[in-house]
């Protein structure tokens, strides 16, 4: 069992990891882009975490 959440763990902070490096490529290319909490309703096209996260974790 603590091999298993141990192991879940361990996947989502390599998620977080990747999704935080992705950000920042996002952010060095765009000057003006702003990151913005995500509520779940798109406003603007230009950046989107869910599906950001998506294409993450395939």
């Amino acid at each position: 069992m603590d091999t298993q959440l141990s192991q879940e763990i361990k996947r989502a902070l390599s998620t977080m990891r990747r999704q935080n490096r992705e950000i920042r490529k996002l952010i060095l290319k765009e000057d003006g882009m702003k990151v913005i909490k995500c509520t779940g309703k798109s406003k603007s096209p230009k950046f989107d975490l869910r599906t950001l996260n998506q294409h993450l974790i395939k």
